[in-house]
């Protein structure tokens, strides 16, 4: 891979030339994904804990947010790094790697279904239940998009399908940002996703995946026909990600009661974090406190997960690399720590676990309610010939489906549909289908 065709700033269904007057190419793809109404609605989606109570407690939307700058951070420091090498084309900055990264990191999770990945394990477990009556008659490589349903797959298709244009191309982003977005560029039929029960791509977007590929210059893997290796900024941005939610989720679960400032405060400053005595007296305030901690540990990371990618850069750009470059760093260990005690203590909090097994019933009866209608259009052709209740369902998609498409694209475009609600609005629909009026 070259780092000249890795930032090609060719867009999807585009021939769209750079003319935005302070605006580079990568800042109009941070703006396009900020203003899109499946970002803004993942301020109602769950991050770790659903319908949360406590406004300190992060959501999709301030975890996307957070998770962007710490990439910005990072992307620029190695853009740096890159440019003191030489190594960057010369039309480009170091902070236009930073620009890179955080579109990447924004986007990261706007194709989460409501509830998060308890939503993603309904959904597939759904699918498997119900296997017989619903994908009957669907070929095997297209049915593992919905056996394997995967959040990252529903972003890839908001971005380039669903959004904006819709079926044309949808924000039209740049190669280059697309690139870094996809932290498993392969589709669901590839041994990747079958290995990793992963994948970026549903079967439907499998042409605009080849296509953005091939732009980048992105050798394809051994994995399938539809298997790539991944951007190199995938993984800064993947790193990002690791980081805020290693660190974020014991905010959260302190501010839950979940666990102690102490315990907290301990991972935080083993991590990197700084607070002195004087400090810590002065402000008496656990939050404040932990904000202030979370920053040098913040700090610290960025700092060797830069250095890691610096190293490893020679691996990573042949393909040969393998893992994640938080595991190449001195704080690697450190990090795994965090997310084993959050496993240990957060995640399994009582009300999270009622909240998600009553995700299951939500997306159970969201799924049946709304593809019966769907199935009931492709019958008889005609919104005015289905009953009263489907035509409602169908009233309520706004028309996206079509009839005249097969099994396979009437279930994707009802996916399109539920995985777009947040977790309020899939909770009042399925009480409305069930008759628990509110």
């Amino acid at each position: 891979m070259d780092w000249e065709s890795l930032l090609s700033c060719k867009r999807v269904n585009s021939k769209e030339q750079p003319t935005d007057r302070g605006r580079t190419p990568f800042q109009k793809d941070y703006d396009r994904t900020v203003f899109v109404p499946s970002f803004r609605r993942l301020q109602r989606k769950t991050q770790v804990h659903p319908l949360p109570t406590n406004d300190h407690i992060h959501t999709r939307l301030t975890h996307s947010i957070e998770v962007s700058c710490v990439g910005r951070s990072l992307g620029t420091l190695v853009g740096e790094m890159l440019s003191k090498e030489g190594r960057l084309p010369k039309e480009i900055d170091p902070r236009d790697i930073g620009d890179l990264v955080q579109v990447g990191c924004l986007a990261h999770d706007i194709g989460n279904p409501p509830f998060g990945h308890a939503g993603e394990y309904a959904v597939r477990d759904w699918f498997q239940s119900n296997k017989k009556e619903f994908l009957c008659g669907i070929p095997e490589k297209q049915c593992n998009d919905f056996l394997l349903f995967e959040g990252n797959a529903q972003g890839f298709r908001f971005l380039t399908r669903l959004e904006y244009r819709p079926h044309e191309g949808g924000l039209r982003l740049t190669y280059a940002s697309l690139g870094t977005f996809l932290k498993y560029p392969w589709t669901s039929d590839c041994k990747n996703a079958k290995r990793l029960g992963k994948f970026g791509a549903f079967y439907d977007d499998r042409v605009t995946l080849k296509t953005v590929m091939a732009g980048l210059h992105i050798p394809k893997d051994s994995g399938g026909d539809y298997c790539w290796h991944r951007h190199p900024l995938a993984y800064l941005v993947e790193a990002a990600d690791d980081i805020c939610y290693a660190l974020l989720d014991l905010e959260d679960g302190r501010e839950m009661g979940l666990l102690t400032y102490a315990e907290v405060k301990e991972k935080f400053t083993e991590m990197g974090g700084k607070l002195t005595r004087v400090e810590e007296n002065k402000y008496a305030n656990p939050r404040t406190n932990l904000a202030l901690l979370r920053g040098g540990a913040f700090q610290n990371l960025i700092t060797e997960v830069a250095k890691a990618f610096q190293k490893q850069e020679r691996a990573i750009m042949s393909g040969k690399f393998r893992g994640e470059l938080l595991e190449k760093c001195a704080s690697g260990t450190l990090v795994m720590k965090a997310k084993a005690l959050g496993r240990d203590k957060v995640y399994t909090d009582r009300r999270k676990t009622q909240l998600e097994l009553g995700a299951y019933s939500i997306i159970d009866v969201l799924l049946k309610s709304f593809l019966i209608a769907a199935f009931e259009l492709k019958e008889r052709g005609d919104t005015s010939k289905v009953s009263f209740k489907s035509k409602k369902l169908i009233d309520l998609m706004e028309n996206t489906l079509d009839p005249r498409g097969d099994r396979y694209e009437l279930i994707t475009r009802t996916l399109d549909f539920i995985t777009g609600m947040t977790d309020n609005y899939a909770t009042f629909i399925a009480n409305q289908l069930v008759g628990i009026a509110k």
